[in-house]
């Protein structure tokens, strides 16, 4: 069986949780590319338009799983959300790809191998392009037998507290949903008619540490961004916190997650931007709005055809084209001039010039980018400057925690620290030439 993010059902439900996250793109699922080789991931310049319908409506209630055996809780809640990262026995994209776990020293965390693997959603933005299963705050792994949740300094064991599960996604801070799917086919797809369900309609929550005290029709729809996650109650959109508690009211009609203390929120039809208290900040107005990044968010206004650049005020500070800009990480975006792509900064100017064939989004000063020379593929600086050169670099995630998964044509794959030594590599037995 392959695991829950790599499967066709998987590929399908993509679709339906690029339309939920409403603005976001990916680094490789989320950076540029033109005409990647085919082990690299595949993305659009333009940006995901947040004027889509309006999510699917989520279950009216929702239970929470409690263990069925007694369990020490971790004290240290710091290690409860350390990063823990699967390693597949084989190449992930293959058949009969099972699951063990290592945490970031490269210590294996359990030996026997699961079928199927938790998938995850962190990162500067959270896209399903990206390999988001590689690096999780807390992890499951699971098989129709046995379940296996671990976290920074403890491994969990329980009996599946559901049958015909289709999938687990992490949402955060060890928050898992589940989906379950009580139907003949449970590898029935998610999207499409009535059977349409995203990753942020789950069945029921999985929560080790029994935190999240929301009632039954407090749903998550969302990831934790910013210490807060947004819910539904019925067809309406607010935010709660870990525990649950509404921290802001569900009386929206859609809600994207907070960056840079503002979230986007649709009401009477038109996006503005609220802050954590739920005053609004930037009064409803757009037919599009995408997340803030370093005091800037692109949006389209209503009625208009011309997206644009707004600052924290809402002020507009310049126009950009459709198809040549994609959304900002760390004030800069990737861009695309004469069939190659580099970072423009607020004001339009050139901070990396175009000369890659693939770039993906800054995160903590620095992205992985794809040269048209592979021998100058590695990752960059915020001037463009080759800070660790990795030549036939062919993809790569975020790094999530100090590691990120990286394929190195016909070279080494798995998991590179942010100093640049492999911590884990799949076995070269493994690899598909």
């Amino acid at each position: 069986m392959k695991p829950f993010w790599q499967t066709i059902t998987m590929r399908r439900l993509c679709l339906s949780v690029a339309m939920v996250m409403l603005g976001v793109i990916a680094i490789f699922g989320c950076g540029f590319s033109i005409n990647p080789p085919q082990s690299a991931a595949s993305s659009r310049p333009k940006p995901v338009a947040a004027n889509v319908p309006a999510p699917q409506p989520a279950p009216s209630s929702i239970r929470s799983v409690k263990h069925i055996h007694p369990h020490a809780a971790i004290e240290d809640k710091q290690q409860r959300f350390d990063w823990i990262y699967p390693i597949p026995t084989a190449w992930p994209d293959g058949d009969n790809v099972q699951w063990q776990a290592i945490n970031s020293q490269g210590v294996l965390q359990v030996g026997l191998p699961y079928p199927n693997v938790s998938w995850g959603i962190h990162g500067p933005t959270s896209t399903w392009g990206q390999g988001q299963s590689l690096g999780q705050q807390g992890l499951l792994l699971h098989s129709p037998e046995r379940w296996v949740m671990l976290s920074g300094s403890e491994l969990i064991s329980f009996d599946p507290p559901a049958s015909h599960v289709e999938g687990v996604t992490n949402l955060g801070q060890s928050l898992f949903a589940i989906h379950q799917f009580e139907r003949s086919d449970p590898k029935l797809p998610f999207g499409g008619g009535a059977s349409h369900r995203s990753p942020f309609c789950p069945d029921m929550l999985y929560d080790p540490y029994e935190m999240w005290q929301a009632p039954a029709d407090i749903v998550p729809r969302d990831f934790f961004q910013e210490g807060l996650i947004v819910v539904s109650r019925g067809s309406k959109f607010g935010y709660a916190d870990r525990q649950g508690q509404l921290v802001i009211e569900p009386i929206y009609e859609n809600a994207l997650h907070f960056s840079n203390g503002l979230a986007a929120v649709m009401l009477n039809g038109s996006w503005g931007y609220i802050d954590a208290t739920g005053t609004m900040r930037i009064e409803p107005r757009f037919a599009e709005a995408h997340p803030f990044d370093e005091g800037i968010a692109m949006v389209l206004g209503n009625g208009q055809a011309q997206r644009y650049l707004i600052d924290i005020d809402g002020n507009k500070l310049r126009n950009v084209e459709d198809g040549s800009y994609g959304l900002m990480h760390e004030g800069l975006a990737p861009s695309r001039l004469d069939g190659k792509y580099g970072f423009v900064n607020p004001e339009g100017e050139w901070s990396v010039q175009p000369a890659f064939r693939y770039i993906g989004a800054f995160q903590d000063g620095i992205a992985f980018v794809i040269h048209t020379d592979s021998n100058l593929s590695g990752i960059i600086d915020r001037t463009g400057n080759l800070l660790r050169p990795l030549p036939d670099l062919a993809k790569s995630t975020y790094f999530h925690g100090n590691l990120a998964w990286v394929e190195i044509k016909d070279g080494p794959t798995g998991y590179l620290h942010r100093d640049g030594l492999w911590i884990w590599q799949l076995p070269r037995t493994s690899h598909i030439q």
